[in-house]
């Protein structure tokens, strides 16, 4: 349940946080005219909002590679929750359920997601 949590927090943060910064640039440029030093403050505050959003994005990929690779060294898929299904070669570990293959470190493969569906 966290690890599916995560993985969806990790797939759109991303573009979360961009919209977000579209929203608040569109509420500084309308502040700018009513109240100037609010928009200024605003820039200040987006510059460490945005040290403090890569901060998180770090923190949450580190924390969901850790799962991964306790799932993983269970022997359970991390997308699929199927326990025995998986094979290693060099270093990936590949479901035969569902197609995933992470890598050692617990990172996806994107090709992978590619896979699944062609087949």
């Amino acid at each position: 349940m966290l690890f599916r949590m995560l993985y969806a927090l990790n797939r759109w943060y991303a573009l979360a946080v961009l919209w977000i910064y579209i929203a608040l640039f569109v509420l500084a440029f309308a502040l700018m005219f009513i109240f100037p030093p609010a928009s200024l403050a605003m820039v200040f505050l987006g510059v460490i909002g945005l040290g403090v959003a890569g901060l998180a994005f770090k923190a949450m990929h580190a924390a969901q590679s850790a799962l991964v690779r306790r799932m993983i060294s269970r022997g359970q898929c991390p997308l699929c929750s199927e326990t025995n299904q998986y094979g290693q070669r060099e270093g990936q570990f590949a479901c035969v359920r569902c197609n995933a293959v992470f890598l050692d470190n617990g990172m996806e493969v994107e090709a992978s997601r590619d896979h699944a569906f062609a087949s």
